[in-house]
């Protein structure tokens, strides 16, 4: 929006100064003109030029412009379109200036020429349009006259003759009005010069611009309201899936997909009791909530029994329960003492799914990211195809993930160091250690030194960034010192035999040493001799043969390094992308009523029209037609359509229309007016035609007095 306004504002403005500045004399009729390419959604186009218009009409500490909107439908001739484009603009310069500027004057004098017989302008010529603009100026008093811009929502389905004569019209009185085209166009900018002749586009100063994408805007909404929660709420594996499967299968509408998400929304909040706790889970990521009274405390005193039952019936909180190695006492505490879970076990299991929310959100961005480093195309997903393998299972499960992991170990060094960085940044600026304080927190201290290992400058030895790897629990900087020194006391010791069981000129000390590198690596501290002949030069090569030819100059040690950070990724991504149905109370937080939704915005004719048929009292609320209890019986005072469907239902493939029209007369002929024959054959061809027309039935060529049943 921003852009076009930009535009509207220097249009005008640089084609004065690039006349006056080339040659003044020669009339100019060129007319700026903005090709807005908004692409064929036609719903969110009409939502789109309303915001649009919006946002030319005043835009920010500026003087007011006269917009209006012109659509195919409105403008089907020349003189109607005229007249509709002039009192558009008439109209909302009197909705603007109306209580500035005295407009009414040139109506009434107008009024009184005619009735002195005085001629007067038709609504449809642009000098009418031309005496009021520069009445309008003149009665501004010195500020700046406002510009005129003209938005042909539909281009393609104007009339090739309209845009002709009103383009040519309008480029005679460019040097008095300040004229300004947007064309809406949803195909291709090649339609312009499809449509319109050329002696007619050289009348047009064009420029184009592409708006938003629906497919950006999708992942716009995806990224910053369903993946990161901004307000707690988020969908489940269903509800995600359906929203995703309406926009791409059915109507590419972004509007729509709003208002689904709108309704799934107001349906979690109304019917959710315990969606009070959804505020806990709402911050960005780990930062304070903004509401200081909102508290733990602050809920329990406003949670009762039930909600406390609720959350213990929670199908996965019984399982949570069933894993917890608890004595029975504390068990039993847990599922009678409200005072004791509120205070011991909501706070924590809160926690919880807030730290996993957490670790979801930066591990799929880091794993959106390392696709980026990926050779192949079809391995480069967006983050909502992301987040519906991780809403359905664990992403490290997938096959995609496989195939990213495979391409990403194919890649050089620098890139493997670049991802590496990225990692560390992402997560750090986000959450320290301290906050951390668990095996993610290990996994990030261990990248943070493989970088300078990768660079043959280690922090710590292999062994011990393997260690922090595999640790669970979160190793102090203490805990780690000590395990270096036991590191490098054992490898003094594994030196000092070495030294003593080979000479140096011997190439079993370099195989010994990768060896114990290998052993470290796979955390098997026992070490494996060979006979010097197992490094010949054959198999080195054979060796290298199998690397990638961007890792071959590496050294045995990088190699091990760039081996344990593939390791150290890995563990990344399984301790964060696990999928949230493994999450206590994920029911709550995770909202997947998608039956309701389905109910509420896919339309089911099929079971509308048989419902509306087969009981029409259900829509009709007469007193004529009451419920009966035998399903079957045909009522004499049901509607005729009403009546030939359920006459309908109990015929075959074929239906001879002599016997339908006899068993229809045999129900009406009980009426208490008792109708006559040729009225019944009149209310008989049109129930007919009303389900003809339904697609119950068709007409068939095998037999005329016939027509054929449909199922559908």
């Amino acid at each position: 929006l921003t852009q076009i306004s930009e535009y509207v504002q220097q249009a005008f403005s640089q084609r004065t100064s690039f006349h006056q500045a080339t040659i003044p004399s020669v009339p100019f009729r060129e007319i700026p003109t903005l090709n807005l390419l908004t692409g064929i959604n036609l719903q969110d186009n009409q939502h789109l030029y309303a915001q649009i218009a919006n946002h030319l009409t005043r835009p920010n500490d500026k003087e007011p412009r006269l917009v209006v909107q012109l659509s195919s439908t409105d403008c089907p001739q020349v003189k109607p379109a005229m007249a509709y484009m002039i009192d558009a603009i008439i109209r909302k310069g009197t909705e603007l200036y109306g209580n500035e500027v005295d407009l009414d004057t040139l109506v009434k004098n107008q009024r009184a020429s005619k009735k002195l017989g005085k001629f007067i302008l038709p609504r449809y010529d642009m000098r009418y349009l031309m005496c009021w603009y520069q009445y309008l100026c003149t009665q501004l008093q010195g500020r700046p006259c406002p510009e005129i811009v003209i938005i042909f929502q539909d281009f393609e389905g104007f009339n090739r003759i309209v845009l002709e004569v009103m383009i040519q019209i309008l480029s005679e009185y460019i040097e008095v009005l300040p004229i300004v085209f947007v064309f809406g166009i949803a195909t291709s900018t090649d339609i312009i010069h499809q449509s319109l002749p050329k002696h007619v586009t050289s009348l047009l100063q064009t420029e184009s611009l592409s708006l938003q994408l629906s497919v950006d805007s999708v992942n716009k909404i995806v990224e910053r309201l369903l993946l990161s929660a901004p307000w707690g709420f988020t969908l489940g594996y269903k509800a995600y899936k359906y929203i995703l499967d309406r926009f791409f299968l059915h109507n590419f509408s972004v509007t729509s997909l709003i208002t689904t998400l709108h309704y799934a929304l107001m349906d979690y909040f109304y019917s959710n009791p315990l969606a009070i706790l959804t505020p806990f889970l709402s911050t960005s990521l780990w930062e304070s909530l903004e509401m200081p009274w909102l508290t733990i405390s602050w809920v329990v005193e406003r949670c009762s029994a039930s909600h406390y039952e609720f959350l213990r019936m929670q199908p996965s909180f019984r399982q949570f329960l069933e894993g917890l190695d608890l004595p029975p006492q504390d068990m039993l505490r847990l599922l009678d003492d409200d005072s004791h879970f509120a205070g011991e076990m909501l706070p924590v299991l809160l926690d919880r799914v807030k730290r996993y929310r957490c670790y979801y959100t930066l591990g799929i961005e880091c794993f959106h990211n390392m696709q980026s480093h990926c050779e192949t195309n079809t391995l480069k997903k967006p983050l909502r195809i992301l987040h519906l393998f991780g809403l359905n299972e664990a992403l490290p499960l997938t096959k995609h993930y496989e195939l990213v992991t495979q391409s990403f170990k194919r890649r050089s060094l620098d890139i493997v160091k670049t991802f590496l960085d990225h990692v560390v940044q992402h997560f750090t600026a986000q959450l320290s250690l301290e906050e951390m304080n668990d095996g993610v927190a290990n996994v990030i201290r261990a990248i943070q030194a493989m970088k300078t290992g990768l660079d043959d400058s280690p922090m710590y030895p292999l062994s011990v960034v393997q260690t922090l790897i595999r640790a669970d629990t979160f190793l102090s900087e203490a805990a780690i010192a000590e395990l270096v020194a036991q590191v490098q006391q054992l490898d003094d010791s594994e030196s000092d035999k070495i030294n003593r069981e080979a000479t140096p000129s011997t190439p079993r000390q370099i195989t010994v040493k990768e060896d114990l590198m290998r052993s470290l690596l796979t955390g098997n501290n026992k070490s494996v001799t060979r006979t010097p002949g197992s490094a010949t030069p054959q198999r080195i090569n054979r060796r290298l043969l199998r690397l990638p030819d961007n890792k071959k100059h590496l050294t045995d040690t990088q190699l091990l390094w760039m081996d344990a950070a593939y390791d150290a990724i890995h563990q990344l991504f399984t301790r964060t992308l696990v999928c949230y149905d493994q999450l206590p109370w994920y029911e709550i937080f995770y909202y997947g009523n998608e039956r309701l939704l389905k109910r509420a915005f896919t339309a089911q004719p099929r079971a509308s029209l048989q419902t509306a048929l087969g009981q029409p009292w259900l829509y009709m609320h007469c007193a004529c037609c009451p419920p009966h209890e035998d399903g079957d019986t045909i009522l004499p005072t049901l509607q005729d359509t009403c009546t030939l469907y359920k006459l309908y239902l109990e015929c075959g493939r074929m239906i001879n229309l002599y016997d339908w029209f006899m068993a229809f007369s045999s129900i009406k002929e009980k009426e208490p007016h008792q109708p006559s024959s040729k009225e019944l054959q009149a209310r008989f061809i049109r129930s007919v035609s009303e389900l003809q027309y339904l697609g119950f039935l068709k007409s068939t060529s095998r037999k005329t007095d016939h027509v054929l049943r449909i199922v559908w």
